[in-house]
């Protein structure tokens, strides 16, 4: 029998304002893009079983 070894790795990030603004806007970005595919998923979901 093998047996695995699992490694993990923590990394911290040094941003300077101008790098972390930029981060906090990507994510930003990238929640309201997921939320509102997950909404428009929803409602598709929804008509789909209303008509059945």
């Amino acid at each position: 029998m093998t047996e695995k070894m699992r490694l993990a790795f923590k990394y911290k990030l040094r941003l300077d304002r101008k790098q972390e603004q930029a981060l906090r806007n990507f994510s930003s970005c990238c929640r309201f893009a997921y939320n509102a595919l997950l909404a428009q998923e929803k409602e598709e979901y929804q008509e789909y079983l209303e008509e059945a």
